[in-house]
């Protein structure tokens, strides 16, 4: 609901206000994460992530989300998995997302899996009655080319447990990566995207390696990177299609193209509200309401995952497949 202004600003609240609305629209136009979807006090207390490789290179993901979930809540919740990313700053390419399921509901009914352009959104509750409680979701999926070849030719996992898309806090986040070999090392980045800082923990036996990443606040990322047995095949990478850029929510249309139209169109506005409120203060100003914000293009509760901003080596949210958002 747009904020009604029962009195006309005086020219001191305008002046203020000013750098407070260039403050937002500069922080709109870089991708800053909201923080509407977590002031009604919903957590994942428990974010779970097991992943186990084959000798194929195909990828298979179980997920165990545990939501404790705040007064006010929307009546959903939501899980955003991406098709396609660039993998450590490579090229943005297809991943082979398929099989994308929920197992366990934990009592909900209203649970649908929906496909669009840049991603598969899992989404609990039907936006009625708010959810209520602690919640256990348990999400499978599967990636048949995620795997690169690495250093010296080596079959490589590079990828993102949680993306940098989520807009609630995770208080913990663990990961396990089951290889059919012994795997010769494993890092892990855990902060804001591109952060070389290591998770908080990380052990490799045999043929497992896992991770504790701790707390991700909204806005920041999990990865980890794996040297996996040469056993293991790479898959031939398939190149991004039209669909898999698009995107959330917004089938057809490329992030590339929106966010320049959005910034050319924003900064143009920006001049345009100062004109306004300084004519305003001069007038001594009128009743009236301000519209609702601006959108961005990744639409509600998503964002694309697997953003390359680790660069050559490395970072938290650098990485493929699986990261994505939710709130």
């Amino acid at each position: 609901m747009s904020p009604s202004i029962p009195h006309p600003p005086t020219a001191r609240r305008l002046r203020t206000a000013v750098p407070a609305v260039l403050a937002a629209l500069a922080a709109t136009a870089l991708g800053a994460p909201s923080a509407a979807a977590d002031s009604d006090g919903t957590v994942i207390s428990r974010f779970d992530a097991r992943v186990e490789v084959d000798r194929d290179g195909e990828t298979h993901v179980r997920e165990s989300l545990t939501y404790v979930f705040g007064p006010d809540n929307d009546g959903e919740a939501t899980r955003t998995i991406p098709h396609s990313g660039s993998i450590d700053g490579g090229e943005r390419r297809s991943l082979g997302l398929e099989n994308v399921e929920v197992t366990d509901a934990d009592g909900l009914d209203e649970v649908s899996v929906d496909d669009y352009a840049a991603d598969r959104r899992i989404t609990f509750g039907d936006g009625g009655e708010p959810l209520t409680g602690t919640r256990t979701f348990v999400v499978r999926y599967e990636y048949t080319s995620l795997v690169v070849e690495g250093a010296a030719g080596r079959p490589r996992l590079f990828q993102d447990i949680v993306g940098s898309g989520w807009e609630i806090p995770i208080e913990s986040a663990r990961a396990r990566i089951d290889a059919p070999g012994d795997i010769a090392s494993a890092t892990c980045y855990a902060g804001a995207p591109g952060s070389r800082e290591s998770c908080s923990g990380s052990r490799v036996s045999g043929s497992t390696a896992s991770f504790d990443a701790g707390r991700i606040p909204p806005g920041e990322a999990f990865s980890v990177d794996v040297d996996l047995p040469p056993s293991v095949a790479v898959p031939s990478p398939a190149a991004a299609t039209d669909s898999s850029h698009g995107s959330s929510g917004n089938p057809g249309i490329l992030p590339e193209i929106v966010f320049p139209l959005f910034v050319v169109s924003a900064v143009p506005a920006a001049f345009i509200l100062i004109l306004v409120l300084g004519v305003n203060s001069r007038s001594g100003g009128s009743r009236g309401r301000f519209g609702g914000g601006i959108g961005g293009a990744a639409g509600g509760g998503g964002g694309t995952g697997g953003g390359g901003s680790g660069g050559g080596g490395g970072g938290a949210g650098g990485g493929g497949g699986g990261g994505g958002g939710g709130g």
